[in-house]
């Protein structure tokens, strides 16, 4: 009994540092609200972001992502530091490695049980993570499907500023979409633009959307004109950032879209950012 409860102790200890680094990481992008950072994420909760910073239970490596890819963390250092913690949490538990090289990464530092007193738990996760950082700056890893084509990259969407998802267009009707996001990363965007990735339901919308030169830090309008399907029904197109040399730029990144519902009648009055296209739009 004694040792099972200096496991839950040493457990509890683990997971509030860990959420300790999480709202640091949070705190130092202006500590943005949960339901904002979840509107971002587009994925994640704003309640299960919020669980994974109060340290309450140890959060699953796709919450962790997501939690750090909103705040601009390193990727790739968390997932080390995931890792770590989630071995010395549950060592009988297998990890599905980003690469087969961690697993071995992994296997190499993993601490054992016996190493843990209540003295000296900062120094051994300290070992850890830093034995972790180690393996992969020595195997010199390529990069995962998911990592960034160029490094410090990173989109933020922010918002949709005309026809909202599931907006009704008419039709053969020709409709203006535009999105609004933010330059989050250290790299200067120069020659990028969207590329179709999926399309469903029948609208004709470009196959390359350009993009203007972003700085970090700033954002940009993006801007697509299209033409509803010619048939009733749901009409979705997906796009993907992509550099001159047409190579997708933000892999692991979720797709900005537009989905409307084609209708033969509106059901209701016309909203003013939903009126039809006469001319196109300046580039952005």
């Amino acid at each position: 009994m004694p040792e099972q409860a200096a496991d839950r102790d040493t457990r509890r200890y683990l997971i509030a540092g860990f959420a300790s680094e999480l709202r640091d990481l949070r705190e130092a992008v202006g500590t943005p609200s949960f339901r904002k950072m979840a509107g971002s994420s587009g994925v994640i909760s704003h309640t299960t972001l919020h669980e994974a910073a109060g340290g309450s239970r140890f959060p699953s490596w796709e919450t962790t992502r997501e939690f750090v890819r909103v705040c601009g963390g390193d990727e790739r250092e968390w997932r080390a530091k995931w890792v770590a913690l989630k071995t010395e949490l549950s060592p009988d538990e297998a990890i599905v490695p980003l690469r087969e090289e961690v697993a071995r990464v992994v296997n190499e530092v993993t601490v054992k049980r016996t190493w843990w007193t209540r003295g000296r738990i900062a120094i051994a996760v300290g070992i850890v993570v830093a034995a972790l950082v180690a393996g992969f700056s020595v195997y010199h890893f390529g990069k995962t499907p998911y990592d960034p084509l160029y490094s410090g990259d990173f989109s933020r969407f922010i918002t949709d500023v005309t026809v909202p998802d599931g907006a009704e267009v008419v039709v053969n009707e020709t409709f203006t979409k535009i999105w609004e996001i933010e330059n989050g990363g250290t790299v200067l965007w120069q020659g990028r633009a969207m590329r179709r990735e999926n399309s469903v339901g029948g609208c004709q919308a470009p196959e390359r959307v350009p993009i203007g030169t972003t700085p970090p830090g700033d954002r940009v309008k993006i801007t697509a004109i299209v033409i509803a399907g010619s048939e009733p029904g749901i009409c979705k197109v997906d796009y993907k950032m992509v550099d001159e040399r047409n190579q997708v730029t933000l892999p692991g990144s979720r797709p900005i879209f537009f989905i409307v519902n084609v209708v033969t009648k509106l059901s209701g009055p016309q909203p003013a950012h939903m009126a039809p296209t006469t001319a196109n739009p300046a580039a952005p």
